[in-house]
């Protein structure tokens, strides 16, 4: 008996060792999108400066596909060990579960959420040939003429579908949702007014805005944004139930032991701290969410149950 107990504190004894030797070689950052846009980019970021701090490197592993459906499934097969990390959007956690299609991973109980390094709202915009000067005007020209207006969308299923079907459902109008593959051709047609307008994300459109070839209505995030402060919220414009954002995260498969999920927490925070990477954040219009690994799990459970009926009322999915 003695030496069963001896065993199992020897055991007890030996995982926080384990979990604080924790990295002892590369890790493996599974992103779901292709290089170049956002999603790689802040991925990269996060990547050279997290690998300086964990003393060990963070290699960006590129791998698009199904919308990204794939890719996660392979992250939440990975072995539990800390050295497989997602990035997580909310196309991927929060919508894609309630869409038609069979996923062969659950986003709560095969992940481990760490943090939500970045956030950003979506910005309600039109050609500058609409007449509408207002969410208001764009409402009433809806409700006028109903489904010739048009908005386009990164995709099925991406947040600036989602948020167009949510802003249809709310206010009752009819508008036209025109699927592209991505901002970049959509927002060419916006501005050759081929289409009336979008709700896409910050990063996809402020340069367009602050050039002057599109006109921003609003943005969907809970305060007006320090890179556009002449336009007003969703909320300011009456609807308060539109307040959204769009972010990206960092999961580990589920089992991952709690001391490396605290670490990968407390080290990715420290990373978005720093001078040069809110820098980049500001440029990219995005900002960092701070939240424990607990807030961040309750957070994403949150957003499921926040979407599900959304997604599932529009009839989403990814075609």
């Amino acid at each position: 008996m003695f030496k069963y107990v001896l065993l199992v504190l020897a055991g007890v004894f030996l995982l926080p060792a384990h979990a604080q030797d924790w990295p002892v070689r590369p890790l493996r950052f599974v992103v779901t999108f292709p290089p170049g846009g956002t999603s790689d980019i802040v991925a990269r970021l996060i990547s050279e400066h997290l690998g300086a701090r964990l003393g060990q490197p963070v290699v960006v592993e590129n791998r698009p596909g199904v919308a990204g459906i794939l890719a996660t499934d392979i992250a939440a097969k990975a072995a539990a060990d800390g050295y497989t990390m997602l990035l997580t959007s909310v196309a991927l956690i929060a919508f894609a579960p309630a869409t038609p299609r069979k996923l062969e991973y659950d986003p709560l109980k095969d992940f481990a959420h760490v943090a939500i390094m970045a956030a950003t709202p979506l910005v309600f915009a039109v050609s500058n040939e609409q007449a509408a000067k207002s969410v208001a005007e764009v409402i009433a020209a809806a409700r006028a003429a109903p489904g010739k207006l048009n908005f386009s969308s990164s995709g099925n299923a991406s947040p600036s579908h989602v948020m167009l079907e949510r802003f249809k459902a709310s206010t009752g109008t009819q508008i036209t949702h025109v699927p592209y593959k991505g901002s970049a051709p959509a927002l060419i047609d916006i501005m050759a007014n081929r289409i009336d307008g979008t709700i896409d994300t910050m990063p996809a459109v402020i340069s367009q805005i602050r050039s002057d070839k599109m006109r921003a209505l609003a943005v969907t995030g809970p305060r007006r944004v320090p890179q556009l402060p002449d336009v007003p919220t969703l909320a300011e414009s009456g609807h308060a139930d539109l307040v959204a954002t769009s972010w990206f995260g960092i999961a580990l498969p589920a089992a991952t032991p709690p001391a490396v999920i605290q670490r990968l927490n407390r080290e990715i925070y420290a990373v978005v701290d720093l001078p040069e990477v809110k820098a980049r954040f500001d440029e990219l219009s995005l900002a960092p969410v701070p939240m424990t690994a607990a807030e961040t799990q309750r957070y994403i459970q949150n957003e499921i149950e926040r979407w599900r009926p959304v997604v599932q009322a529009a009839g989403i999915s990814f075609q």
